[in-house]
């Protein structure tokens, strides 16, 4: 039997801790208790051996060991707040009333007020008025004679008889007396009563017949038998005959020519001397209310009325509205030979205090008048039932009256006119007259609401197989809007794979139990998994039957709100996926056994499975990797419950620490409810190995 020294003895095993060592310290660091006290125990019966070795012989054949390690393989912990790092993350009750134990993702954005500030008006009209003069009324004509007709000159006979005669019964020989008529040099009459007064002044009486012919100047009959009496017109009486002058044509200067008969002194003896032979009669005219269709006359004062509408075409109705940018604008044509003034009202527009428009516009004779009047801060007021709407005007012309001219005498028909243009617009020709207030029925407005944009950072990309069953999204709107506002909204969830919608159509968010719109199935749009959530749309005011009042100042604002409780629904294939972890481990050689511990605590209501992966690299763990993980073992783990298990690994397994570097461990979860994440929760797992491995001097040697 070979004996050596104890420094020699002491020296071999001395070199074998040295290599060992540095590995064994390294792991204790992270040892627990259990380790510990396995690792110290067998380092002390080493020394106990040596140190008993130094009295002993040594044998022939040198003595090999096995020693005892453990090192850390993974130690995870499986909750909110450990898996997801977001300002956004909260807790919210579970019930209404409770503490605030319930993870949720949740978060609110503002919608920016918007105001619907589009101008509203109407198109541009106008409307043509061709106003004729039409009958003329001239002043009645006063009566007025003419130079007497004497006996002598209807009965020439007379002038040769003296003393106490008897006139034969006689026909009148023509006899014409110029007559003017100081109103007019010509006229066409419409209308009118001339009055033909015969003042029989002569010593015997005059007709029946008598009969009055007017003629012009060169003899021409103008009224045949303008006046005719059948009856005698006694000595110093007088007789009159009325003349419609309808249709009648005269001149300033006319003959008035009597003929007819007479009964003599109806065989009466009469004393016939200068005075008898000078009697005479005269025929007295005069006139009332004479119309004329022309005439070159003196012209009193006329009044054309004209009441009319223009119609307004547009898709908005006005009740009442304030005119921000509107023109009105004249042009009159006068065709009379009159002056003329004209007062033009227009119902439809008034001021501040309900005063219509009106306006008094100088017409000089045949000329052309043009003028423009603003209507900003003027209400057009017009009836919001009408279809087309109105706009109620009238105007009258007034002329002058032509006598107190120096020229009194104007050339007038009633088929002058006065053409009356009147135009409404804006700021300028053809464009819209507009509002900066309005009650009425408006036309659509519409308005697009800025693109809102939710990041979805904060939702687990960890859960594979787990489908929210709630999710909350609201948008909530304010306004000063006191009509409907119709929002039309595309609320779409995205990711990189596939994206889903929700729309929202016509909603009322004026109207006050309809100011927040819930979005329908928002945990559908959740369950995508999405990056992010966009929502955009438009909101719409008008294009209804509804009266409303406009300002252009209109304005609504609102916020964005998600809630996403953590509350799942599993799928067979749900798991919580959790980041491989380097192992910074060398190994021995020679190793006998390896035993995997695993210390759970499960505080989830729901069972999990457990797999501890191995790889050489770190992307064999992705989905897709050709190169499959390694199983270093799995653990079933009932809910609420904790304990230390431990798996012991078969030769094949073994060999798997030879090129040893990542492990991660996966959570598979199960169960028949829901599964709610609460921050009172977790589920902490903690891994490490222990490994047996010989020690042999000898195979150091060779």
């Amino acid at each position: 039997m070979t004996h050596i020294t104890i420094d020699k003895y002491v020296y071999y095993y001395w070199r074998k801790l040295n290599k060992i060592a540095p590995s064994i310290m390294n792991n204790c660091i992270n040892l627990n208790q259990t380790a510990i006290r396995t690792f110290l125990s067998a380092l002390i019966a080493v020394f106990l051996i040596l140190m008993a070795g130094c009295s002993l012989k040594i044998p022939s054949e040198e003595p090999s060991w096995t020693v005892n390690f453990d090192f850390p393989l993974t130690k995870d912990n499986v909750s909110m707040k450990e898996i997801l790092d977001d300002s956004l993350l909260t807790t919210i009750p579970l019930d209404g009333n409770g503490e605030p134990v319930l993870y949720a993702f949740q978060d609110t954005i503002e919608i920016e007020e918007q105001t619907f500030d589009d101008t509203v008006g109407v198109d541009p009209t106008e409307k043509l008025v061709s106003s004729e003069l039409d009958t003329i009324e001239l002043e009645n004509i006063d009566p007025k004679k003419t130079d007497a007709y004497l006996l002598s000159e209807i009965y020439p006979t007379v002038s040769s008889m003296s003393g106490s005669n008897v006139i034969p019964a006689f026909t009148l020989s023509p006899v014409a007396k110029n007559f003017t008529f100081e109103d007019f040099k010509s006229a066409d009459f419409a209308g009118g009563s001339m009055s033909m007064t015969i003042q029989n002044d002569m010593v015997i009486p005059l007709g029946p017949p008598v009969n009055v012919d007017i003629q012009d100047m060169n003899g021409n009959t103008l009224v045949a038998s303008a006046a005719k009496w059948e009856e005698e017109i006694a000595s110093n009486t007088s007789s009159s005959k009325t003349l419609n002058m309808a249709g009648i044509s005269l001149v300033g200067e006319i003959k008035i020519v009597v003929t007819g008969s007479s009964p003599g002194s109806g065989g009466t003896a009469i004393t016939v001397d200068d005075a008898a032979r000078s009697s005479s009669f005269t025929v007295e005219i005069s006139a009332s209310e004479p119309k004329v269709t022309s005439a070159v006359a003196q012209v009193p004062e006329q009044t054309i009325d004209e009441m009319g509408v223009i119609q307004i075409d547009s898709e908005n109705k006005v009740e009442r509205a304030k005119i921000d940018r509107g023109t009105l604008a004249i042009e009159i044509k006068n065709g009379l030979d009159l002056e003329a003034d004209l007062k033009l009202t227009i119902s439809s527009i008034q001021d501040d205090n309900g005063t219509v428009f009106t306006q008094l516009i100088q017409m000089p004779r045949k000329d052309d008048v043009i003028s423009s009047y603003d209507l900003n801060s003027k209400w057009m007021v017009l009836d919001v039932t009408m279809d087309p709407q109105k706009v109620n005007y009238s105007y009258e012309v007034v002329t002058e009256d032509s006598k107190s001219d120096t020229d009194p005498f104007r050339n007038v028909s009633s088929i002058d006119v006065v053409d009356v243009e009147i135009d409404l617009y804006g700021s300028g020709e053809g464009e819209q007259i507009t509002f900066s207030e309005i009650k009425g029925i408006i036309a659509a407005i519409e308005e697009p609401i800025e693109t809102i944009r939710q990041e979805i950072s904060a939702l687990p990309d960890e859960f594979d197989g787990m489908e929210f069953m709630e999710a909350e999204m609201n948008l909530v709107f304010d306004s000063n809007i006191e009509f409907p506002v119709k929002l039309d909204m595309d609320i779409i969830a995205f990711n990189n794979d596939t994206s889903a919608t929700r729309q929202i159509r016509g909603w009322n968010v004026t109207h006050p139990d309809s100011q927040t719109i819930v979005i329908p199935d928002a945990v559908g749009l959740i369950n995508i998994k999405p990056d992010s959530i966009l929502a955009s749309g438009t909101a719409v005011i008008g294009g209804s039957n509804d009266v409303v009042t406009y300002e252009g100042n209109e304005s609504f604002s609102g916020i964005f709100s998600i809630s996403i409780p953590f509350v799942f629904q599993l799928a067979d294939d749900a798991m919580i996926d959790l980041d491989a972890e380097k192992i910074d481990q060398e190994f021995p050689e020679n190793i006998e056994s390896v035993t995997v511990f695993m210390e759970y605590d499960n505080m989830f209501d729901f069972d999990t499975n457990i797999s501890l992966l191995s790889a050489a690299n770190e992307s064999h763990f992705e989905t897709g990797s050709p190169t499959t993980p390694n199983v270093l073992g799995s653990l079933s783990i009932k809910g609420n419950s904790s304990s230390i298990d431990s798996l012991h690994l078969d030769e094949s397994q073994i060999e798997l620490f030879d090129d040893i570097i990542f492990v991660k461990t996966k959570v598979f979860l199960s169960s028949n409810g829901e599964v709610k994440f609460l921050s009172t929760d977790s589920l902490k797992i903690t891994s490490y190995g222990s490994v047996k491995y010989l020690v042999d001097p000898t195979s150091d040697e060779n």
